[in-house]
């Protein structure tokens, strides 16, 4: 991974993409996808940031903007829905604008069908696209985290299971389309490789969900000047620990995971 400063990342077949545009005359294209993509992910930072949260980093890969936070620890779920559904409505509100300014140029009709095809895509109920991130919040706060992954990862595979089906038919009649077959491969990939232990709702209800709270739960709390090596001796088989790390004002500046506290050690 390329690091441009202290946030932007830049994954190494990004800058080949984009070579690759020019050279057969696509640049203006991948731009006008691109700013699309960006703007979907600094409406994610601007909700982020109005929220408390920090940014981590943002990285740029050939086929997508990612943003990564700090700490994803959010107490209400009005707020959650409002970080995540932030892209999409950024996106659906750039079509209609441009939809009303009545341009016919060519550009004007990329940029239009490029945030409809954001908005249309993210909204989907399948996870990580906000639209099913959204879904397993709602999910995880009435019937905890179990049933919400649960819930999430049967519709990724129907969903996945539907665009299979509608491309095969489709390929039959008009040929490939390479941009769906991405996507069910990005879906399909997703519903195996999903974090298992320190899923970020599994952690919020580990910390606090009271009535559904693990009894094999420990919460830790460190000031930034705080030693790693004496937290992670407290570490337990058998047990989910989650480390808080405060500043001396008492507020909450990063949530780690065991994981996290040993990387840091060994780093």
């Amino acid at each position: 991974m390329i690091k441009l400063g202290q946030y932007i990342r830049i994954d190494p077949f990004t800058p080949v993409l984009f070579a690759i545009c020019i050279l057969t005359g696509q640049q203006k294209i991948l731009l006008i996808s691109y700013s699309a993509i960006v703007i979907h992910e600094l409406a994610h930072l601007a909700a982020a940031r109005l929220m408390g949260l920090r940014a981590d980093n943002i990285t740029f890969h050939p086929f997508g903007v990612n943003l990564q936070l700090k700490n994803k620890i959010i107490f209400s779920i009005s707020d959650e829905i409002i970080l995540y559904a932030a892209g999409p409505a950024i996106n659906i509100l750039l079509a209609l604008t441009v939809s009303m300014l009545g341009s016919t140029s060519d550009t004007a009709r990329y940029f239009y069908a490029c945030n409809i095809a954001l908005f249309c895509m993210n909204i989907l109920p399948v996870a990580p696209l906000d639209g099913g991130i959204i879904l397993k919040k709602i999910i995880a706060k009435s019937f905890g985290y179990r049933a919400a992954r649960r819930c999430v990862r049967i519709l990724s595979a129907l969903v996945a299971a539907a665009l299979i089906i509608t491309e095969v038919m489709a390929a039959y009649r008009v040929g490939i389309n390479y941009s769906v077959l991405l996507l069910i491969a990005f879906l399909v990939g997703n519903i195996f490789t999903q974090s298992e232990k320190y899923d970020i709702d599994f952690v919020n209800e580990l910390m606090f969900n009271g009535k559904k709270r693990s009894p094999n739960a420990r919460v830790f709390v460190m000031y930034d000047d705080g030693d790693y090596r004496k937290i992670a001796k407290s570490f337990r088989r058998g047990n989910y620990g989650i480390v808080i790390r405060v500043n001396s004002a008492g507020e909450i500046v990063e949530t780690l995971t065991e994981q996290q506290v040993i990387d840091r050690l060994v780093g």
